[in-house]
């Protein structure tokens, strides 16, 4: 799931990249607050590629299980500028839910370092 973000990411695919998302999800951003839902979240990242940050590297810090129905990530974000400039780092817990037999992400919450 993280390759296939990074590849909307990097197409400023915003409609697809939400659609990742629950619709009752909770994202919560330094940058733009709690944002909740699937719409929320698609208007937030058309905001990030329209100020440039389309650029991102993903690592994976930790993860694990809890229970049967959800995943959990820790994970560390890159952004970068033209290839350059990082405009910043941040980590997130992401939360994924099974829906359907795949899974979708059901929170987030980001803290910039």
């Amino acid at each position: 799931m993280v390759n296939e973000w990074e590849e909307l990411a990097r197409k400023q695919d915003a409609k697809d990249m939400a659609a990742k998302y629950s619709e009752q999800c909770i994202f919560l951003s330094q940058e733009k607050g709690l944002l909740s839902g699937r719409d929320a979240v698609e208007q937030a990242y058309s905001e990030w590629f329209a100020a440039g940050q389309a650029d991102v590297d993903v690592t994976i810090l930790d993860g694990g299980t809890m229970g049967t129905d959800y995943e959990w990530l820790l994970e560390e974000f890159k952004f970068y500028n033209n290839n350059q400039e990082i405009i910043y780092s941040t980590r997130a817990l992401v939360v994924f839910k099974r829906v359907n037999g795949g899974m979708q992400t059901y929170l987030k919450a980001e803290m910039r370092y």
